[in-house]
């Protein structure tokens, strides 16, 4: 399938399109953490969300004892056992599980799904991990995770095009002005829009700024976009990353965090890599 002319006829074909399950959790991250961010989370209407979701509500229960209990807890006595700090956790293991579930074959698609989801999932813990070692308050997470997303919409819905059109790119230039160039957007745009769809403007916001960073928060995310491409090197992109920005957050965090950060990085891997 060939790309639709702008943006805006692209952003209205993803919209009449059925979601696949690499989506189906990107919503359910989304929806999740939303409502776990408010200050008095309403634990009925997350477990609504979680109910809609089979996998997910099993780890739910299984975390809160219902596997060893002679009777299991509802949903949502199962979500006030945990807590908030519990239920990020098992949601963001749950992702990535899933999606490894998912995504057993070997054909190019599912590699590249793979790919894209295992670059993203290192990228987002190692932005938390970044962004708590600095001392800052806030969700690092969600946005690091999600910044690839219209790299996953392009996958999912124009892959053969996509494929041909990454392959064709010369070394010297990065992946988004390559699309630029060739399809009038990019794919950066194209997720900061849907997830604007999804009415997360906020995050939407911080996709957009992924590579010319406008706040602490964005330059901690870019650094730890830099380390995980340097540790999980399955996602390319050709980007030239601007070494003053790297050079003020590694000061910051000290000569030895990236070591450890990195011996995180393969704990997490081994303790939630379900395939």
């Amino acid at each position: 399938m060939n790309f639709p002319p702008n943006i805006t006829a692209l952003v209205r074909f993803l919209d009449a399109q059925k979601i696949d399950d690499s989506l189906s959790v990107l919503h359910t991250i989304t929806a999740l953490s939303r409502h776990l961010a408010v200050q008095n989370a309403s634990y009925e209407e997350i477990a609504d969300i979680v109910e809609k979701s089979e996998p997910l509500t099993m780890d739910i229960l299984a975390a809160a004892g219902g596997s060893t209990r002679g009777s299991s807890p509802t949903v949502l006595e199962a979500l006030l056992q945990l807590g908030n700090t519990r239920i990020k956790k098992i949601v963001t293991l749950h992702s990535f599980r899933q999606i490894h579930r998912t995504f057993q074959t070997k054909t190019a698609r599912d590699v590249h799904r793979n790919n894209v989801w295992s670059f993203s999932y290192s990228h987002a813990l190692l932005s938390q991990r970044c962004h708590d070692a600095c001392g800052n308050d806030g969700d690092a997470y969600l946005p690091a995770l999600l910044e690839r997303t219209g790299v996953i919409l392009f996958g999912q819905f124009f892959f053969d095009a996509y494929s041909a059109l990454i392959a064709s790119k010369p070394d010297n230039c990065n992946r988004y002005d390559w699309e630029m160039m060739h399809l009038g957007y990019n794919s950066i745009e194209v997720g900061a829009r849907y997830l604007e769809h999804l009415k997360i403007d906020d995050i939407a916001a911080r996709v957009r700024a992924q590579l010319k960073p406008r706040s602490e928060s964005d330059e901690i995310r870019y650094f730890a976009r830099h380390l995980a491409l340097a540790k999980v090197p399955v996602f390319f992109d050709d980007v030239v990353y601007d070494e003053e920005i790297i050079a003020r957050v590694r000061e910051r965090l000290g000569p030895e965090f990236e070591e450890g950060a990195v011996l995180y990085l393969k704990s997490a891997f081994q303790n939630s890599l379900a395939a």
